[in-house]
């Protein structure tokens, strides 16, 4: 653990640094959605911030999450004990979104969206602000959404 000095002359734990970086390069439902280069463009985020920035990346989300796999994982990352008031949470996840036909919303297109029913099966964006910060310690984060 690094230790910082603070103004007072007491030290204080750094920071700790967290990504969680996910990419959705296949859609079941809709071949011609499908990136495959966007396995390399999480690739190159994970590269950047783990190498460069002194962040730890955490694994366990993988590519194509569905709806449910992404919130959730990041709600159990959120809610853990283990999360300090003072953590840095990275978040970068490369897809298709969408801005509904009303134009009051966007939607983040997971592996499990439904083409012919966006506006239901998509992932409105603003669900991940509430399973990150909602009832959580997590208050500094940085959403990354990429094409």
């Amino acid at each position: 653990m690094s230790i910082v000095n603070t103004s007072d002359g007491l030290k204080e734990p750094e920071p700790r640094r967290f990504l969680i970086a996910t990419a959705v390069a296949h859609y079941p439902k809709n071949a011609d959605w499908d990136r495959p280069g966007l396995e390399q463009a999480r690739q190159d985020v994970i590269d950047l911030f783990t190498s460069q920035l002194g962040y730890r990346h955490q694994t366990a989300l993988g590519l194509d999450p569905t709806k449910n796999q992404l919130t959730d994982h990041l709600r159990a990352f959120c809610t853990s004990p283990e999360r300090r008031d003072d953590d840095l949470l990275a978040v970068y996840i490369s897809g298709h979104g969408e801005v509904l036909e009303d134009g009051n919303e966007h939607v983040l297109l997971t592996s499990d969206t439904d083409p012919q029913d966006i506006a239901y099966t998509g992932l409105p964006t603003v669900d991940l602000a509430r399973a990150i910060l909602r009832g959580t310690r997590v208050r500094r984060v940085l959403l990354m959404l990429g094409p």
